[in-house]
């Protein structure tokens, strides 16, 4: 009994005297150096919450992060060279409290890849560094933690120093900007984190981002768990906030101001080490890929795409692999953009007055502005203003202010005026302010006239973009109020497409919303008088049919869609009825397996006249999408030309696409694949 009490007296003792020896090696100064050797893999899980607010619209995301960086080689001074593959993954969007995760997610382009190459040297400082114009969009977080340290050893409390600048590129714009870094790391203390003795390091990071029409201020503060022993850190918290502010003046003018809020952590989920051939391989992979970076940095996307799409098809395998996808995706990206802003850069000098006409105009406002004080409750002189504004608001910050104004006193005075519905549209972005002044007005307004169902009917339109669950409430009241007015299910039905095409979380709920949107149809075109009025709703019911997987009814809609069409030849929606009737039933046959068939059917789409919406907007691209799946390119390049005759706007992006498919792949469509 007595050698049992003396025995474990013993042990506490010992460990007593191992922690004190522990506590006191950890107490005195020691080197903080990143020490990662060549094969070294080392894989990151972290978590996000970001809360951004542009203008008056506030969005959070919650996102989880796969960092894996991989070390290919280490000099004889210690220079480590490497890259880091970086999977961001959403898990729920929020835009003004409402759930938009799936429709934001397409929007913005996630879950998305990324990757950054880089040599370190001992003390944490980078140097030929590349990283994709987003990095600072989505993966910044990262650059609050503590990378940098002094060459002498710290002790507790220690604190130190570094401030550095780089070049880089703002997206969707890729503004070029000058960021100023500030990092103040101090020493608080050591800990043990999953095995690993760890210095416990506070940083915060002031970043200043400044470049033409382009300002930026952030903050950041956070903790890094760092494994001195080993050379590498283990776990990272952080917090950053900032502001944005962003003038454009090309090819429109707008201003946009940018609130956000990051909170991350971010954790060591995995090491490995790779040794001989599988180390050799990474190695040369990344000579390739740092290459054809290169190319990029010199302006030269094409080939640089070309470079990555061959190293894709020479090395399937790689380790590298969706980091090389994610730098593909951000050329197209870049690319897509450019003929974008070109296309908008061209129309809107076409559509640009001559000075002498300007001047015209001017003048002509000014008269209109002065019968309007004089007369404010004339509606005719309004309606030709807001046109006016309406145009110039992307020319001019004072019109776009000039029609907020107008529009914030027709809600107030006349919200049953035809203006108020379809003229009187804002945006929480570019009118930020406005458009919450706007809603407030409306929500008062229809509280107010309850029964009234042209404010409603005007409320409805308003929020149909950004509050389409109001916008949803208020037409079920029109109709309710008017249940023979076929106005009030066609308008739901239209709503419910909307979500089936952009706000769908999956194929099943595609399919139930369109059922909906198809029974609000059907119900509209009962209600129908008119041979001539019934023709235009029969492309919706053959849309709507289609995604509610009611093929009967999807293809006795287009069909009778291009038996009337014949009798309309000089009407607007001609074109319309003949492209719309082709593309359901050339879906309904590729569907059923009669490829030949729905190539046949796409090129009917395409050898039409044009219409007001398909000159403007374009055509849909979603059969030729599907049959590109099918390995069908042929069909759809003629389809593109036949496209080229009437959609003027789109040449670029038209030409763009030719280019893609040809290389084998399948362009990315954006807005296209929802009309």
């Amino acid at each position: 009994m007595t050698k049992r009490i003396w025995t474990n007296i013993f042990i506490m003792t010992l460990m007593v005297s191992l922690i004190a020896a522990s506590t006191t090696k950890a107490e005195e100064p020691v080197k903080l150096e990143w020490k990662l050797k060549a094969g070294d893999v080392l894989t990151y899980k972290a978590e996000m919450d970001t809360t951004t607010k542009v203008a008056v619209m506030p969005t959070e995301m919650k996102s989880e992060m796969l960092i894996t960086s991989i070390v290919t080689e280490v000099d004889e001074d210690g220079v480590m060279t490497g890259g880091d593959i970086v999977v961001l993954k959403p898990l729920q969007i929020l835009v003004s409290g409402k759930d938009m995760t799936s429709e934001m997610a397409k929007q913005i382009g996630l879950p998305k890849n990324f990757l950054k190459t880089w040599k370190k040297h001992p003390n944490g400082h980078k140097t030929s560094v590349s990283e994709p114009a987003e990095w600072f969009q989505f993966g910044g977080a990262l650059e609050t933690t503590v990378e940098s340290f002094p060459e002498k050893p710290v002790k507790v409390g220690d604190s130190w120093k570094r401030e550095w600048t780089k070049e880089i590129s703002i997206p969707p714009l890729l503004t070029k900007v000058t960021a100023s870094f500030t990092s103040t790391s101090t020493l608080l203390g050591f800990e043990k984190i999953k095995g690993y003795n760890c210095a416990k390091i506070k940083t915060v990071v002031k970043v200043t981002m400044k470049g033409e029409n382009y300002t930026s201020l952030s903050s950041s503060e956070g903790v890094t768990f760092f494994a001195f022993n080993k050379g590498y850190p283990v776990k990272m918290e952080s917090t950053t906030e900032g502001t944005t502010n962003m003038v454009m003046k090309q090819p429109f003018e707008m201003k946009i101001k940018t609130e956000m809020q990051t909170e991350m952590q971010m954790e060591l989920s995995k090491r490995k080490k790779l040794k001989g051939d599988e180390l050799k391989q990474v190695r040369e992979e990344l000579v390739l890929i740092r290459a054809a970076q290169e190319l990029v940095e010199k302006k030269k996307p094409d080939e640089a795409k070309a470079e990555f799409e061959k190293f894709l098809a020479n090395h399937p395998q790689s380790r590298w692999q969706k980091g090389v996808e994610g730098l593909i995706s951000q050329i197209d990206m870049m690319k897509e953009m450019e003929y974008t802003m070109e296309d908008v850069k061209k129309q809107m000098e076409e559509d640009k007055p001559s000075n002498e006409e300007a001047q015209k105009l001017n003048e002509k406002v000014q008269k209109l502005e002065k019968e309007v004080k004089e007369n404010p409750d004339d509606l005719s002189i309004r309606t030709k203003l807001l046109d006016y504004y309406s145009r110039e608001q992307f020319r001019s910050e004072s019109a776009r202010k000039a029609r907020q104004q107008h529009i914030l006193w027709i809600i107030q005075n006349h919200p049953d005026a035809e203006i108020a519905g379809f003229s009187a549209e804002l945006n929480p972005i570019l009118d930020g302010e406005a458009y919450d002044k706007a809603k407030k007005l409306w929500l008062k307004q229809v509280k107010k006239h309850k029964k009234n169902t042209a404010v409603l009917g005007n409320a409805a339109h308003f929020f149909l973009l950004f509050d389409r669950d109001i916008s949803e409430e208020l037409l079920k009241k029109a109709q309710a109020l008017e249940p023979n007015n076929p106005k009030w299910p066609n308008r739901l039905g239209h709503l419910y497409m909307m979500l089936v095409i952009i706000g769908a979380e999956s194929p099943d709920a595609r399919k139930e919303i369109a059922k909906k949107a198809l029974e609000q149809f059907e119900k509209s075109a009962n209600l129908t008088v008119g041979k001539r009025e019934s023709s235009y709703k029969l492309s919706d019911l053959a849309k709507a049919a289609f995604e509610a997987d009611d093929m009967k009814k999807a293809e006795r809609y287009a069909n009778g869609l291009l038996d009337m069409a014949p009798q309309y030849k000089e009407n607007w929606n001609y074109g319309n009825a003949i492209h719309n009737g082709n593309l359901i039933l050339g879906r309904i046959a590729l569907k059923s397996g009669k490829v030949e068939e729905a190539k046949s059917l796409l090129l009917k789409a395409g050898a039409i006249p044009g219409s007001p919406q398909l000159d403007s907007f374009g055509p849909s691209m979603t059969l030729a999408k599907e049959l590109l799946e099918k390995g069908e390119r042929q069909a759809v390049i003629e389809y593109f030309q036949l496209c080229a005759k009437f959609w003027e706007m789109g040449k670029k992006s038209l030409e763009n696409w030719t280019s893609v498919v040809k290389e084998g792949k399948i362009p990315d469509f954006g807005a296209n694949l929802r009309y």
